[in-house]
């Protein structure tokens, strides 16, 4: 807009060589200006964030403090490396194996779970068969192509003295390999799996089967892989020990602790107020304590004493009546009111404020202005 304005101001300007400083001049404004600008907006992102590390602190402290009773040192260790992404993780896969109490399940929870919350391409369970000495497949998951999380049929067991899983199950040690080739037999076609990484599941200190996953891409597992997958193998071992155990002893409960989990919720709903948002879920607030969504809405259930969308709607009614008996809305429309408050259409407001409040909104701010 200047160069053009220029243009207009003076007419014996133009783009020859004599004027090319002040084309240089205006190139340089706009570099100068693009990196004040970049550098503005990471100083504002920053400021964001930071307003939630309170929050995100709280939550991570509480978690590591659950793992503490869980792992070793040495295993601690491993998620101190980086206490925010891994504990996160960790809890996600602790809260999602609560309500778990079959082998098959547990095991298909844990191989789903790997793909959706590590962005793994493939990831399977293999649990010993002393009899045979083989290793069987009992959960397979794949999303090779980005796309939908399948669950494969299962593989040909394989025997304990072949390959890298039978590697894993002699040493009980992980094995992490960078570039891999695989020959499918009946295809006589090579695939090449670029990246593979096998860790042992322990139970009494004993090796009963191997967590594996592998992806296309060459050197794909870094150390927070392997670290995490020794974690998780570690998690599953607790669970299939609470499970063989004849009593229902909940192992997990120093890191799936109820009233813990549901202290956060209530402070992200009176401080935050994130109920106001009108697309709030489970998804999103499951997210952002890190739990299984599943976990959430049975936590809701059970402290609550009542299920999600009337755990939110009850925020949001208080929210309304809040708004109603505050002079300076008194200008607004009830609905008018309810939107700023969270709710999205009249319906479910009229009925979700009646249900709370035994009276329709119109007669609530008739009863205030009485009173008042």
């Amino acid at each position: 807009m200047l160069t053009i304005t220029l243009f207009f101001i003076k007419e014996e300007i133009t783009g020859h060589s004599a004027y090319y400083p002040i084309w240089m001049l205006y190139m340089i404004f706009c570099y100068v200006f693009l990196f004040l600008g970049i550098k503005h907006l990471d100083k504002v992102s920053g400021s964001v964030n930071n307003l939630e590390d309170p929050i995100q602190k709280k939550i991570t402290n509480f978690q590591l403090s659950g793992l503490g009773h869980i792992f070793s040192e040495r295993e601690l260790q491993l998620v101190h490396s980086n206490p925010i992404s891994i504990t996160g993780i960790l809890s996600y896969f602790a809260t999602s194996l609560f309500d778990k109490n079959k082998r098959d399940d547990v095991l298909s929870d844990i191989a789903e779970n790997c793909i959706s919350q590590l962005q793994l391409q493939e990831c399977s369970i293999y649990m010993i068969c002393k009899e045979n000495k083989i290793l069987i497949p009992k959960a397979t998951y794949s999303n090779k192509n980005s796309c939908e999380i399948t669950k494969r049929k299962k593989q040909r067991p394989i025997p304990i003295g072949e390959g890298i899983l039978g590697k894993v199950v002699r040493f009980g040690k992980y094995q992490c390999i960078e570039n891999l080739s695989v020959t499918i037999d009946d295809s006589k076609k090579d695939i090449v799996r670029k990246s593979k990484l096998s860790v042992p599941i322990f139970i009494r200190e004993k090796v009963v089967g191997v967590l594996d996953a592998e992806h296309d891409g060459k050197a794909y597992f870094k150390s927070h892989h392997i670290a995490l997958f020794l974690l998780i193998a570690k998690l599953t071992e607790i669970k299939l020990s609470q499970i063989n155990t004849s009593t229902n002893t909940v192992v997990l409960s120093n890191i799936t602790n109820d009233n813990a989990y549901f202290k956060e919720l209530d402070f992200l709903m009176k401080e935050e107020k994130i109920y106001i948002d009108p697309n709030l879920g489970l998804e999103n607030i499951s997210k952002r304590l890190q739990i299984s969504s599943n976990y959430l809405s049975q936590l809701i259930n059970k402290l609550g004493g009542c299920n999600f969308s009337d755990y939110i709607n009850s925020y949001r009614v208080e929210e309304v009546k809040s708004k109603l008996n505050d002079p300076d809305y008194d200008n607004y429309t009830v609905l008018g009111i309810a939107m700023e408050c969270g709710f999205n259409s009249k319906s479910p407001f009229y009925s979700a404020f009646k249900k709370h409040t035994g009276v329709s909104p119109k007669e609530y701010r008739q009863q205030q202005q009485i009173v008042s």
